[in-house]
């Protein structure tokens, strides 16, 4: 009886000091200006026009649902899951079609929602239009998919340390050999009508489909890449790193690409594909989301 309330006794002083942990860790964490978008985009106009959508007081009360329902979450842990949320609008501001990969980022969208005139005053003022949030038949999305958008969050935006712990495990995906073969050879006239918005602001789609291509260009030319478990633990350093290594791998050995991408002491629990959200504008009805998310993967 003694040793089982040892080990009752210990296993909380662990969960207890990780929690503290954590919440050391949250408070510590300084979010970049203007989204962290990366500066090589025109994309700061972008930024100014999300905060201008966004006033102040349907910005608090969607907060004070959300910290209602969630009451576990902290104030500082809230910021940064709306900081990420307000990085996923703008992607769906650009793309035609965007997972949404984090049910906990989903959470807040769902709190916005409930206020259906200021969301859609919000949608109107940003997008021009409404943004629809509808399910999706399918409930767990193609790995494919998973890396597509660990390539475009990774054009567009900096690494946060709280960025892995909001969307699940980068980079743990293979991209689609034919498609990165695709955006190589097409005109930007031809990828901005595939896979971008209609609306989008055409000098930042060709910046960003000149970026990309440049970016799978140079990744190619690298005789290999070596990934290490430290790399995925310090992936605001080494997110560039890990980027190339993802399409090189992909289209170089598609086959082996958990050989060389999954170092041996990564979780093999993390790799799995969460399934999550797709966001749609009005004209893009075939589009849709899933809000189920796959436990065992740790993607919140």
């Amino acid at each position: 009886m003694k040793y089982i309330i040892l080990l009752i006794l210990v296993g909380f002083g662990i969960w207890l000091f990780k929690k503290k942990q954590k919440k050391s860790f949250i408070k510590n964490i300084v979010l970049p200006a203007k989204l962290g978008f990366n500066r090589e985009l025109p994309l700061e106009k972008q930024v100014s026009r999300l905060d201008n959508a966004l006033d102040t007081y349907f910005e608090e009360r969607i907060q004070q649902r959300y910290m209602e329902e969630h009451k576990k979450v902290s104030p500082e842990e809230y910021n940064l899951l709306f900081f990420e949320l307000k990085r996923f609008f703008i992607m769906c501001s650009l793309l035609k079609n965007v997972p949404m990969f984090s049910e906990r980022v989903d959470d807040i969208w769902h709190e916005m929602l409930m206020f259906t005139k200021e969301y859609e005053q919000f949608s109107k003022r940003f997008y021009g239009q409404f943004l629809h949030h509808t399910p999706a038949e399918v409930k767990v999305p193609e790995p494919h998919n998973r890396a597509f958008f660990d390539l475009m969050y990774s054009q567009l935006f900096v690494f946060t340390p709280y960025t892995p712990m909001t969307w699940g495990a980068f980079f743990r995906n293979p991209l689609d050999p034919e498609q990165m073969e695709e955006i190589l050879s097409s005109s930007p006239g031809e990828l901005k009508q595939k896979y971008f918005r209609e609306d989008a602001d055409n000098k930042m789609v060709q910046a960003l489909i000149h970026q990309l291509q440049s970016t799978i260009k140079e990744s190619l030319n690298k005789k290999s890449f070596k990934i290490e478990t430290h790399h995925y633990k310090n992936i605001t350093k080494h997110s560039s790193l890990l980027m190339g290594a993802m399409i090189f791998y992909s289209m170089k050995h598609p086959e082996e690409y958990a050989k060389y991408m999954i170092p041996a002491h990564v979780s093999a629990a993390s790799n799995c594909v969460s399934s999550g959200c797709s966001s749609c504008s009005s004209h893009h009805s075939s589009c849709g989301s899933s809000c189920s998310s796959c436990s065992s993967c740790g993607s919140s």
